[in-house]
């Protein structure tokens, strides 16, 4: 990475609190409980790229597919104790709220290793 940025003029959404939910999700969700949480930004290929990553519990392949799917969770969807609750409306409103400014995500993961979201936001028209 790069140690800084060059100016650009990507356009995404300006408001702090969805980036502040989706951060604090990420950190409270994760199961078991993430050591790190990372947040970095770069530009490549003419596109700004903001990488999160945790060192949580990894998500299994075959869910990967799933993840912006409305209502795909694997949290219980009823509280039973102190385990996450989830309706499967997280990831897939981030995707819908980033689809104007076409950002694209991507997700890598290693099971018992940790997760990487990357999202790579254009430069504004």
């Amino acid at each position: 990475w790069p140690k800084t940025c060059p100016p650009s003029n990507a356009s995404i959404p300006t408001s702090r609190r969805p980036w502040a939910i989706a951060a604090q999700r990420a950190r409270r969700d994760a199961r078991p409980p993430a050591q790190k949480l990372g947040v970095r930004a770069a530009f490549e290929e003419g596109l700004v790229v903001l990488e999160i990553t945790d060192s949580g519990c990894g998500i299994p392949e075959e869910n990967i597919p799933h993840l912006f799917d409305p209502f795909f969770t694997t949290k219980a969807t009823e509280a039973t104790g102190d385990e996450p609750v989830g309706t499967g409306l997280g990831l897939y409103m981030i995707r819908r709220l980033m689809e104007p400014y076409e950002v694209k995500i991507d997700v890598d993961s290693e099971v018992d290793v940790g997760t990487t979201f990357r999202l790579k936001i254009p430069p504004s028209r």
